[in-house]
C-alpha cells in the first residue's frame, strides 16, 4: 500500500508545540503493508473487543531535529526514515451495570511498539507512547420523553516518549502523565445537544509528545443545534 505525501510534508511550514516543523520537497511516498487480527465477546452485561496488528513501512515518514537558530524550541522537518515496524494491541471493555441498566464501567487502551531503522541505527525510541488508555464510568437517564441527561467521568493518560535521530543521539523526549475529566450532556431527540467538559480537574500539568502542554483546570461549553 503505498500512502502520498500530505501537502503540509512537502512543501509548508506548520507549527507543532510551539516549534516549526518544515516541509521537505524531497520526500517519498510512504509504502506500508499491514496485518490485522480483531476480536470481540458480548455475553449479558460484558462486552470485550481486541485488536492486534502489525505495520511494516518502508520510507516511513518522520520527523527530525534542525540546529536551533535561537533561544526557541530547535525547529524540525519531515524526513524518509527506511523502514518502521509497529507492532500494537488494543483492548476495550465495558460492563453495564445490573441494577443500573444505563450506567456503564468502561476501560480502553493500547500497547505500541515502534520500531525505526535508519540503516545505521535502529532504535525503539521513536516518540511513540507504548502506553495509552482510558478508564471511567458512563451514565444515561432520560428527562422526559424527548431530553436525555447523560454523564461520564473518567481518566486518561500515556506513558512518556523519546526520539533518537539517524545517529542514535536522543533528541526529544516526553514525560507520561493522566487526567481526570468529566464530560455532561443534555440533548434532545430531534432539536440540540448541549455539552460541558471538565477537563484536567486535579490542576495536573503535562505535554503529550508532539504536542502543546495541557491545559490546566479548564472547561468547554459547546452546543449543536438540528434544522
Amino acid at each position: 500500500m503505498k500512502r502520498q505525501q500530505a501537502l503540509e510534508q512537502l512543501f509548508l511550514t506548520t507549527s507543532a508545540s510551539g516549534t516549526a516543523v518544515y516541509g521537505n520537497p524531497d520526500l517519498s511516498p510512504e509504502r506500508a503493508n499491514t496485518l490485522e487480527l480483531g476480536a470481540r465477546y458480548r455475553g449479558g452485561p460484558v462486552t470485550l473487543d481486541a485488536t492486534l496488528f502489525h505495520t511494516r513501512a518502508r520510507d516511513y515518514i518522520g520527523e527530525e531535529d534542525l540546529p536551533a537558530a535561537g533561544p526557541g524550541p530547535a525547529p524540525r522537518r519531515f524526513i524518509n526514515v527506511d523502514r518502521a515496524n509497529t507492532t500494537g494491541l488494543e483492548l476495550r471493555a465495558e460492563y453495564d451495570l445490573p441494577t443500573l441498566d444505563t450506567t456503564t464501567l468502561y476501560a480502553s487502551g493500547s500497547v505500541l511498539e515502534r520500531e525505526l531503522d535508519y540503516g545505521r541505527v535502529t532504535t525503539t525510541d521513536s516518540g511513540t507512547p507504548r502506553l495509552g488508555g482510558r478508564a471511567g464510568v458512563r451514565h444515561a437517564r432520560p428527562v422526559s420523553d424527548t431530553l436525555m441527561f447523560d454523564a461520564d467521568l473518567y481518566a486518561r493518560g500515556e506513558s512518556g516518549a523519546k526520539l533518537r535521530n539517524a545517529e542514535g543521539e536522543l533528541t526529544s523526549r516526553s514525560s507520561g502523565y493522566g487526567t481526570l475529566n468529566v464530560r455532561l450532556g443534555l440533548g434532545h431527540s430531534e432539536h440540540f445537544d448541549l455539552g460541558l467538559d471538565l477537563y484536567n480537574l486535579l490542576d495536573r500539568a503535562y505535554a503529550p509528545y508532539g504536542e502543546v502542554p495541557g491545559a490546566e483546570r479548564s472547561a468547554s461549553l459547546t452546543g449543536t443545534l438540528y434544522f
